[in-house]
This record gives structure tokens, C-alpha cells and sequence, in this order.
């Protein structure tokens, strides 16, 4: 049997879940369903996969998750992209979800990039204080 891979927003969920039982290790499923407000059985089988949760479920426990506005975006077009009753939705939040990904693997190269640039600048215009500094250490 193949294994599926997990939606963004179970991801999201279970990183919530582990957060706070690193927090208080008798932390359980069920006191987390509580504070999302849903039934523990309902949480038990979107976190496996085997249910989804509407908009105006994902909605209602947004604010309840402590996420970014970042990853609340992220979150509701997860459960758009996976569980929307309109097909036309549905492709329009893959699609969102998809510019959002290639937007942030750009971020991090752009990122890495100014940095070497900037560490490569710093070795030819003071290479004995970088080596000391970096090497030295």
C-alpha cells in the first residue's frame, strides 16, 4: 500500500500538537482538540488523513493555532486546496500554494546568494582579517 504524503495544513497541526506537548509533556490530542474546539475523533482523522476540514472549520481554529499571518495563509489555502467543494477553487489555491513555494525556495537562495557574495567580497578586500577571524576561531 502507498503512503501518502501529508498536507501542508496536517503538517502545520502536527508541528502545533508537538510544540505543545514539548511544552507540557501531558499535553494529549484531546486537551489539543479541546482548544481547537473540535471533536477529538474529527482532529484524529484530519490528522491521518482521512477527513478534511471545510473553510469554515479551518477558519474557526485559525486563530486558535497561534500561526503567522504567513502561515494562516498558508493553512487556509492548504484546506482550500485539498478539501474545497468547487473544483475552480480548489485549482486556484493549489495554484496560490504553488507560487507561494517557488516564492520562498527564491527567498532562501537569494538569501544564500547575497551571502557568499558577501563572504567573497570580504575575502578580497581583507583576507588576513577573515582568515583570522573565521579560521582562527
Amino acid at each position: 500500500m502507498e503512503k501518502r504524503t501529508k498536507t501542508i495544513h496536517v503538517q502545520m497541526l502536527e508541528r502545533e500538537l508537538e510544540m505543545r506537548q514539548a511544552q507540557n509533556s501531558g499535553y494529549s490530542l484531546r486537551a489539543f482538540s479541546r482548544d481547537l474546539d473540535l471533536s477529538p475523533s474529527l482532529l484524529s482523522e484530519v490528522m491521518a488523513g482521512k477527513k478534511g476540514l471545510s473553510e469554515s472549520r479551518a477558519k474557526k481554529i485559525l486563530g486558535r493555532l497561534g500561526l503567522t499571518p504567513y502561515d494562516q495563509q498558508v493553512f487556509h489555502l492548504s484546506t482550500l486546496a485539498h478539501h474545497a467543494r468547487n473544483a475552480k477553487m480548489r485549482e486556484r489555491a493549489a495554484q496560490a500554494l504553488r507560487v507561494r513555494r517557488i516564492s520562498d525556495q527564491e527567498f532562501a537562495l537569494a538569501n544564500k546568494t547575497c551571502y557568499l557574495n558577501f563572504i567573497t567580497f570580504q575575502m578580497r578586500i581583507r583576507p588576513r582579517f577573515f582568515f583570522m577571524k573565521v579560521i582562527g576561531s
